[in-house]
């Protein structure tokens, strides 16, 4: 039998897979927060469905990031009931130059009636931005 969160975290990747943020979003409680610890930005915590809908809808437009697919590592509960850690790797695409790459994430997801009232996204934005050729190889450098 699958769990709330197998479900929600299936129904999350695919509306990542599909670029759909209106998916996305309708995961969301009205009051849900997603946050994003390795941001360092003013868009690192987004605040209910709406907010979150057209963030992802305006990165989602502006990049050539396309994913793949997306494998689940590991799924794990947290005594509470409600808390569950979720580590995927992400596989991607470089639209502009064709290279493939796969980067990793922890999900730190909270869930009531299931629905996502809360989640810290580590997503391995590094990797995403290497390949994407927005940050420059520190490989061989002193």
């Amino acid at each position: 039998m699958t769990t709330v969160a197998e479900q929600v975290l299936e129904r999350y990747t695919q509306a990542i897979v599909a670029k759909a943020p209106d998916r996305l979003a309708a995961l969301y409680a009205p009051d849900a927060v997603h946050e994003f610890p390795f941001a360092h930005s003013d868009a690192a915590t987004l605040r209910g469905p709406e907010q979150i809908e057209a963030t992802y809808a305006a990165s989602w437009g502006g990049t050539p990031a396309v994913v793949r697919g997306a494998d689940t590592v590991a799924l794990h509960a947290v005594d509470d009931g409600e808390t569950f850690v979720a580590e995927v790797d992400l596989r991607l695409t470089n639209s502009a130059t064709g290279a493939d790459f796969v980067a990793s994430t922890v999900l730190v997801m909270r869930l009531r009636d299931g629905r996502i009232v809360h989640m810290r996204d580590y997503t391995d934005n590094l990797t995403i931005a290497t390949a994407l050729g927005a940050v420059p190889s520190v490989a061989g450098r002193s």
